[in-house]
């Protein structure tokens, strides 16, 4: 077979490499192109023009080419379209051939623009992955008033399509395919004074007021005014599709589809948003893979948020007293200490018992600045180790100023109820866990979160920690129905009950929502309305969802794509998504709040943050219930200085008591042995002098 080819290919090229021809590479395709030319060996020698034209496309040096045998109109014969299936695409990058722009030129017999091979010619290639830039047609008796008929189904190819063949005046001619021409597409241009990209541009442009499908924009397409001045204006602020129609009308003069109602013809195009694609989306060769829009792709994480409706608290705990520093501080602070006095005492080494002690105290003395008149107290205190230690808890608890502060606004602050550090503790807390996105409406909503667990658990997960991860969640998530996200958080704040499985639950006060990013943000705003939260989200939960803006890849997919993103880059499209937001949950706002309230929530709508109010803690007041554990702790330690003052006063009598003791006990121990070994009774007075200031005279016999 490849040796009758070869066979054929050099006695056509030695035939008619002389002949004159009009159309050349350099008139037809860029600089940069790659020629697949789409040959029918067998037929392109009826024609004398034919056979000129790929005379000049093989001589021409100035651009690669390959040679395609293509027999009776069809790819089939050829080896490299022979095993294409209308499946998703290949990958067009992978080989070098794809690396720059690419012209496809097809000679063929007259007469079969129309007829199917027209359009199976573009359908085959589009299935095995190509998508030239450029596609050149030729037809012997192609005229401006050829007929070509409607195409039962979108052409899946971006391609500029020309046809090549005879105008008026029998000359070989060059003809721009107008895709919203009707019957009659071919215009004739000249192809030596002109741009051939520019041409189909001028005849494409314009869509003639072409049927097109751009959402549900058809609901308000025949409102007046641009979409900012409805919201300026206080009026009901159009859908986001609603503007993008309108805006792609005024540059190509399109119409709206309205007029299919739901059931759409196949060959009519469509744009598509807010369709909901799984996270592997990206990673698969999908066919709608490339037909997004690359300047408006969507991407929702599913969020776990702890949230508690607990009130913030006090620390009432001996805890406050060590939170003005930290651990490393304290440590710091006693090997310090004990330091420098180990260094004072190590001077000499008599004594060094007690000469540690000893500067221990002045060293605590010299910190709190107490160091006049310090040696006269400490001759006048038998024992300073006591005094040490209780001096030292009141230095650091009450004496410095620097403590006092840190103290102080550890006693006026307030501390948020303890939520979950991760997504493994929330579950093994076993809190609530709803979820509210949905795709579809009413009875027939399902949950977008459950379905992307799913679909994850659907596929291979190495990792046996998220798959138990991920079971747990699904096994725990409670979808609850819901129109608006917003709204179920105002109800949940008011009433915290909810409908879940055919009956009314009561919502804890710490639980937990599983949803993506915009449901999760609604539901919390709602919540805020209303109470006073904390919130906790968790970024260990790998799960996501794309919402494009897509459309079928066809001729008309690179216009709209300039004008896309044109808005994208401008702002615009991102103002208007944020108003179409802030115009379905603005009714329910108002309802439910007033005044600075309703500034704050429609802030926080359009801004997606969270605003607050600067609030300093220490502008409040120390309440009495703060100082509840200081007066404790003052109170503990004011007993034990007055047990150390007491032992320190009765030490005397402590010291003439504990001999009387002991002589009490010598002196019954001899009468005791006395009356054992003679047997009589001695009868003994003992008369003890005791200080005056007892006023005690024990007696003994």
């Amino acid at each position: 077979m490849f040796a009758i080819f070869g066979l054929r290919f050099t006695l056509f090229t030695l035939l008619f490499r002389k002949l004159p021809g009009q159309l050349i590479p350099s008139n037809l395709a860029p600089e940069n192109a790659i020629l697949n030319i789409l040959v029918d060996l067998d037929q392109v020698k009826q024609a004398i023009w034919e056979q000129t034209l790929f005379n000049n496309l093989l001589c021409d040096n100035s651009r690669p080419k390959r040679i395609h045998n293509m027999s009776n109109f069809v790819l089939y014969d050829s080896k490299k379209y022979r095993g294409c299936k209308y499946s998703p695409y290949s990958v067009p990058k992978r080989t070098l051939r794809y690396s720059q722009e690419t012209v496809v030129i097809i000679p063929a017999v007259s007469q079969w623009l129309a007829t199917e091979n027209f359009y199976q010619i573009q359908f085959k290639l589009s299935s095995c992955g190509e998508n030239p830039s450029l596609i050149f047609l030729i037809d012997r008796n192609a005229s401006t008033s050829s007929f070509v008929p409607p195409v039962y189904e979108l052409v899946t190819l971006t391609s500029k399509l020309f046809v090549i063949g005879y105008d008026a005046i029998r000359q070989v001619g060059l003809y721009v395919f107008c895709h919203p021409c009707g019957l009659h597409p071919l215009r004739l241009i000249d192809y030596k004074l002109t741009d051939s990209f520019k041409e189909w541009n001028l005849y494409n442009y314009n869509l003639n007021r072409m049927p097109v499908y751009v959402g549900s924009a058809y609901q308000n397409s025949r409102t007046t005014g641009s979409c900012s001045s409805h919201h300026y204006l206080g009026e009901s602020f159009p859908t986001l599709m609603t503007c993008l129609y309108r805006t792609l009308n005024k540059l190509y003069n399109l119409t709206d589809s309205s007029r299919y109602g739901r059931f759409l013809k196949r060959n009519l195009h469509m744009i598509i948003h807010n369709q909901v694609l799984p996270s592997s989306f990206p990673s698969n060769d999908y066919l709608l893979k490339y037909s997004l829009f690359i300047y408006n792709i969507k991407i929702l994480r599913t969020t776990l948020t702890a949230i508690s409706l607990k009130p913030s608290s006090l620390v009432e705990s001996l805890e406050t007293f060590l939170l003005p520093l930290d651990v490393s501080t304290w440590i710091g602070i006693i090997v310090s200490v004990l330091a420098i006095a180990f260094v004072i005492a190590i001077a000499k080494l008599e004594s060094i018992k007690r000469r540690f002690a000893a500067a221990v105290f002045w060293t605590f003395a010299c910190l709190s600045g107490q160091f006049n008149g310090t040696s006269d107290v400490l001759k006048m205190l038998p024992r300073s180790k006591i005094f040490i230690f209780t001096s030292t808890c009141f230095f650091f608890f009450i004496g410095t100023e620097f403590y006092q502060g840190s103290l102080f606004s550890s006693l006026v602050t307030k501390s948020p109820p303890g939520l979950p550090t991760s997504t493994n503790s929330l579950l093994n807390l076993k809190l609530q866990i709803i979820t509210t996105g949905a795709y579809g409406k009413y009875s027939s909503a399902t949950s977008m979160a459950i379905d992307t667990i799913n679909h994850s658990l659907e596929k291979q997960i190495y990792s046996t920690k998220l798959r138990k991860m991920l079971i747990r969640l699904n096994r725990s998530c409670m979808f609850i129905r819901t129109e608006n996200s917003f709204m179920l958080g105002v109800e949940l704040a008011n009433s915290q009950t909810f409908y879940f499985n055919r009956s009314t639950r009561k919502l804890a006060e710490t639980f937990a929502i599983l949803d993506n990013t915009p449901n999760d943000e609604n539901f919390i705003f709602g919540l805020r309305t209303k109470r006073k939260l904390w919130v906790k989200s968790f970024d260990d939960v790998p799960l996501f969802l794309i919402m494009p803006l897509e459309m079928d890849r066809t001729w008309l997919y690179p216009i709209v794509s300039l004008v896309v993103g044109r808005l994208w880059q401008c702002g615009f499209y991102q103002r208007w998504e944020m108003l179409g937001d802030k115009a379905i949950l603005l009714p329910y706002i108002r309802s439910i709040v007033r005044g600075d309230m309703l500034r704050k929530t429609v802030f926080q709508l359009r801004s997606r943050m969270i605003s607050k109010e600067l609030m300093f803690d220490e502008a409040n007041p120390v309440t009495l219930r703060a100082l509840k554990t200081l007066c404790n702790l003052c109170g503990l330690l004011l007993i034990v200085a007055v047990v150390l003052f007491l032992r320190e006063v009765f030490a005397p009598a402590h010291r003439t008591l504990k001999s009387w003791l002991v002589c009490a006990r010598s002196v019954w121990f001899r009468v005791s042995t006395d009356m054992e070994t003679k047997h009589k009774t001695i009868e003994l007075k003992i008369k003890f002098v005791v200080p005056n200031w007892l006023n005690m005279q024990v007696d003994s016999s």
